[in-house]
């Protein structure tokens, strides 16, 4: 979403269907990848429950990114005055907590090695997720105010507007709990 809203401006329709089929594919390989992670955390003799949280918190970001995909979809070239630069922040938030909780994962891997540094990441990085989570809250909040204090903007338009945002926000809520459940599981907690 965030490269398709270039310039201030909504990519053309065409590519943002595109963006909608690429997303739905892109979620589809996250469930089978989402399979193998269980099987794999499943046989790991240290496994306790928060990795498997991790996982489908993970899963649920994705399912959650790709109906905002859909949402966006649906956008008209009209509905983009009052939403692009909202929902622009709104995305950048996004993409930083994604990134943020892979840099904690990477971290997380290195960890059982017993370096404290790598412990260290992981943990600033799983508060990194949760600081931008925080944002998204803020983020979707202007959001919706932007859509609101529009002068004429269609019932259809603010509600579409405002499904999209919260989709993209609850992603970032579940990036969120991913992160909790890894540090849970770095720190011994159930």
């Amino acid at each position: 979403i965030r490269d398709a809203l270039v310039g201030g401006r909504l990519a053309p329709a065409a590519e943002r269907v595109a963006l909608a089929v690429h997303a739905t594919r892109l979620e589809q390989k996250g469930d089978r990848m989402t399979l193998q992670a269980r099987e794999f955390a499943g046989r790991l003799t240290e496994a306790n429950p928060s990795l498997r949280r991790v996982i489908d918190e993970a899963e649920e970001a994705l399912d959650a990114l790709d109906e905002a995909a859909f949402l966006f979809s649906l956008l008209t070239d009209s509905d983009d005055d009052a939403q692009v630069g909202p929902l622009a922040a709104l995305a950048d938030i996004t993409v930083d907590s994604a990134s943020h909780l892979v840099r904690a994962c990477e971290a997380a891997s290195r960890a059982p090695l017993d370096r404290q540094q790598d412990m260290t990441e992981a943990l600033q990085a799983v508060e990194a997720v949760c600081v931008a989570e925080r944002a998204a809250d803020a983020a979707e909040r202007g959001m919706i105010a932007s859509l609101m204090r529009a002068p004429s903007v269609d019932g259809r338009a603010a509600a579409l507007g405002m499904e999209l945002a919260h989709a993209v926000e609850r992603a970032t809520d579940h990036l969120a709990h991913s992160a909790l459940a890894l540090r849970a599981h770095l720190l011994g907690e159930q």
